[in-house]
């Protein structure tokens, strides 16, 4: 269709453009988490605009309880820290960041950007559906597993649905007890180390002194010849002598 939009004078596109997003499309958020809601028009087609977000639907010109605000390039207004325009806002980026969100952010958000000239602001509407989470577990009987059931509760046009999620996840147990398992081994396998490493330094001092004894007692052993040697020698010279 865009193709078709030159043959078109400017203010019937811009008018084309509003009834195409006066609808509002639904953005799912969770609490207690940030949220981002989309909004961005082109600078090289309109130049840099200021805009406006505000609650609620989006009025005839300007924000109803406005949040935040630019002046083209930069944040000139913001009614809360939570409220940031984290996108490059000079080059069209004015997506809406809430932060922290809480059941109070469940409701309608106006994206305005101000286009000069009669009817010709771009408008683009979210409606925020709040979620929350919470996880509960059930030991299984049959298996070493246990059964997680998470449970959504959507706020919409003022109503709460609540729906389940079961799914099945590992169970606690058996994690521990194999990190047991793996302590002991290794526990065992120090002590293993330990122990032959005090083997092994007894059994080197018992060679060591073994060997200091053979040297001590052969050279006992050398002594005892030397004198028997000289006995005998002392003994034939004595007979020669004699004779």
């Amino acid at each position: 269709m865009d193709y078709l939009l030159p043959f078109f004078p400017y203010w019937f596109q811009a008018a084309l453009i509003t009834v195409i997003t006066a609808a509002a499309e639904e953005m799912n958020g969770i609490l207690g988490h940030s949220v981002i809601l989309p909004c961005t028009y082109s600078i090289q087609i309109y130049r840099k605009c200021n805009m406006c977000w505000g609650l609620g639907g989006c009025p005839l010109s300007s924000c109803d309880a406005m949040l935040i605000k630019t002046n083209g390039t930069h944040v000139s207004y913001s009614k809360s820290k939570r409220f940031k325009l984290n996108g490059n806002v000079a080059e069209g980026d004015v997506s809406l960041t809430i932060e922290n969100v809480t059941e109070a952010d469940g409701m309608k958000y106006c994206c305005r950007i101000e286009i000069p000239g009669l009817i010709n602001d771009l408008k683009k509407q979210w409606l925020l559906l709040l979620t929350e989470v919470t996880t509960t577990s059930f030991p299984s009987l049959e298996t070493t597993t246990a059964v997680e059931i998470k449970e959504f509760t959507h706020i919409k046009d003022n109503q709460t649905v609540t729906t389940f999620l079961a799914s099945t996840v590992l169970d606690g147990t058996t994690t521990k007890e194999e990190g047991r398992k793996d302590k002991r081994l290794i526990i065992s396998g120090s002590l293993a180390a330990i122990l032959f490493a005090i083997l092994s330094l007894i059994l080197f001092i018992f060679r060591r002194k073994y060997h200091f004894l053979n040297v001590k007692m052969q050279k006992h052993k050398n002594k005892l010849m030397y004198k028997s040697f000289c006995i005998a020698t002392c003994t034939v010279l004595h007979i020669k002598d004699s004779g």
